[in-house]
């Protein structure tokens, strides 16, 4: 099934306030942005980084038209992982509901291929529940906090992005 059809319509849903950060990190507003790769591939991307911190620390939601699979890119400048290595990655929008996915490693990237059955609602809750909560069940970082700012319209924009032919 193609992932524009699994896709709720967002006119409907309705932003909720902001949620307190972690104590080491606040994060900006979700902005909607697309590129085409040097190989000719469309991308559609939301983004959310840290603001109060002079480090690299974001959360990257990306798409390629004509694929079925959303990918969250989640990046720390600090980090030095090993390439390959498998690591649990744990999405929760404080309902205490988490999906709990694995990621490809490498070096400062987290990369995790959001399955196909989950990727309508993961946009919805995304648009819908003040934040967006990042575990990483090996206690080897804090859990990030991603207020919603701007993920409604970002949301939006995404897929109607995606749906372009």
């Amino acid at each position: 099934m193609k992932l524009k059809y699994l896709l709720i319509p967002f006119a409907l849903l309705a932003s909720t306030g902001v949620f307190a950060t972690s104590k080491s990190a606040t994060f900006g507003t979700w902005t909607f942005f697309e590129a085409t790769s040097p190989q000719g591939i469309h991308y559609c991307s939301i983004i959310n980084a840290v603001t109060n911190k002079n480090i690299g620390q974001n959360v990257v939601i990306k798409g390629a038209l004509n694929r079925d699979v959303l990918r969250v890119d989640v990046y720390k400048d600090t980090w030095n992982r090993p390439q390959g290595a498998s690591v649990d990655v744990m999405f929760d929008f404080v309902d205490n509901q988490p999906l709990t996915l694995p990621a490809y490693a490498d070096a400062h990237i987290l990369d995790v291929e959001l399955p196909l059955e989950d990727t309508g609602i993961f946009l919805v809750e995304l648009s819908k529940q003040p934040a967006l909560q990042i575990m990483f069940p090996a206690g080897d970082e804090d859990s990030w906090t991603i207020p919603n700012r701007g993920a409604k319209n970002a949301v939006q924009k995404l897929v109607h992005c995606l749906r372009q032919k």
